[in-house]
């Protein structure tokens, strides 16, 4: 035998002794342990409009030993609040492996659309007031598409006179917070202070019912009677001439003279009046069953600045001494540089007149001592620009021409009483 053949011997012996020391023969073998996370496959990110609805974006899971999956989001989105928000997706497989990932969603920013559309207001499209009665703004309410409810509204438009009848157009305004503004109109109507009827006049101020027509003295029926003057003078319109009375009379004009129940007189052509009763000629008859009385306040008078207040009307008068005999335009001026006095009208003057006692009315300091003689008023003559009416005083009761309501040229010399509007 050879070397060569004794040394494959030994190899081959020993060969089969290292692979039986090995295992080589066979036997049992150890699992490898699951050490990988599952694989989350989501948009990396996601779009949602301002105030729309979100949804999670759909996820799939992939394990290299696991199947059917399924992962779990955290982290929340508010579609009114514009940003991001990053939401998480989780899976966990069977070996205890979690898996992640993410995506950022984003909340797109409010879409402002500007508000160009206007408050709408409501308020009643008409209102009556009777005349001379009481007027209160009608109740308006406001909504806005985008601020809802107003209450700011604002009242403008015509001043409504509640002794002047026709119609006002009062508007009410709203504005909204982006500036639009809407507006709403009233037509509010005062009704006229005397109704025509077929054969009488109904005056809704003093309730008094007249007959249209004249008659002739002294023959007035039971429930009319004849007036007084106090009755006589509310149907006076100082700006009208031949008959001076309102419309709607059908009373004799020229010269007639009117006779009232308390020995006064009246030319209807042009307003005047006097006491001597005895060349009336006519009357004209009313129905003061319903007529409305009035309780007056007494006037005061204030020491220490001479001023007498009506406060009936709030007028303020000036009293004691009558100022200086003036003409009409001379009187004006005086009364103006009175601390912004004025002339008062003839109606307010003929209200200092107590004609049933032939009188200036009580209130004023010395009241049987007046400057005897007319008084300018600032109502000027209806027919005539060149006169002006006048009132009598006289601390003659007895006196013919105290109480007379007259025009008289405006060059002529008056006594002056200013007036001043309630303050």
């Amino acid at each position: 035998m050879t070397n060569t053949t004794i040394n494959k011997i030994i190899l081959s012996a020993t060969t089969a002794m290292f692979l039986t020391a090995c295992g080589g023969g066979g036997g049992s073998s150890t699992p490898t342990a699951d050490t990988e996370a599952p694989v989350i496959t989501v948009p990396a990110t996601q779009t949602v409009a301002f105030g729309g609805t979100y949804t999670a974006a759909v996820a799939t899971v992939t394990d290299n030993i696991d199947t059917g999956l399924t992962a779990t989001t955290s982290g929340s989105v508010d579609t009114h609040t514009a940003g991001t928000y990053t939401v998480t997706y989780s899976a966990t497989d069977a070996a205890g492996n979690t898996g992640t990932a993410t995506t950022v969603v984003t909340v797109s920013p409010a879409v402002v659309v500007a508000d160009t559309e206007a408050p709408t207001i409501t308020v009643p499209a008409t209102q009556t007031v009777p005349f001379g009665g009481t007027y209160t703004a009608a109740v308006a309410t406001a909504t806005d598409k985008v601020d809802g409810a107003i209450t700011d509204i604002t009242v403008g438009g015509d001043t409504v006179d509640v002794n002047t009848a026709g119609t006002y157009n009062v508007t009410y305004t709203a504005t909204d917070a982006a500036g639009n503004v809407g507006t709403a109109t009233t037509v509010v109507t005062v009704t006229p202070q005397f109704t025509i009827g077929a054969d009488t006049i109904t005056d809704a101020l003093t309730g008094l019912v007249w007959d249209k027509n004249a008659s002739d003295a002294g023959t007035c029926s039971t429930p009319k009677t004849e007036p007084t003057i106090a009755q006589f003078q509310t149907i006076m319109d100082y700006t009208t001439f031949n008959p001076t009375v309102v419309t709607g009379f059908n009373l004799a004009s020229d010269y007639t003279i009117y006779k009232t129940s308390d020995d006064w007189k009246i030319k209807l052509h042009d307003g005047q009046i006097d006491n001597n009763v005895t060349t009336a000629t006519k009357t004209i008859c009313v129905d003061d069953s319903n007529e409305v009385q009035i309780t007056k306040q007494n006037l005061t008078r204030d020491a220490g600045t001479n001023k007498v207040t009506d406060p009936n009307t709030g007028l303020v008068w000036t009293d004691d001494t009558p100022l200086p005999v003036k003409t009409f335009s001379e009187a004006t001026d005086i009364c103006t540089a009175n601390d912004g006095m004025r002339l008062p009208t003839i109606t307010e003057l003929n209200n200092l007149y107590d004609r049933d006692n032939k009188k200036i009315v009580d209130g004023f300091e010395n009241v049987n001592n007046v400057g005897n003689g007319h008084y300018w008023t600032s109502t000027i003559a209806a027919g005539n620009a060149n006169q002006a009416w006048t009132v009598g005083f006289s601390s003659d009761s007895n006196a013919s021409w105290s109480g007379e309501v007259a025009a008289f040229d405006k060059s002529t010399t008056n006594i002056v009483r200013c007036v001043k509007d309630a303050e």
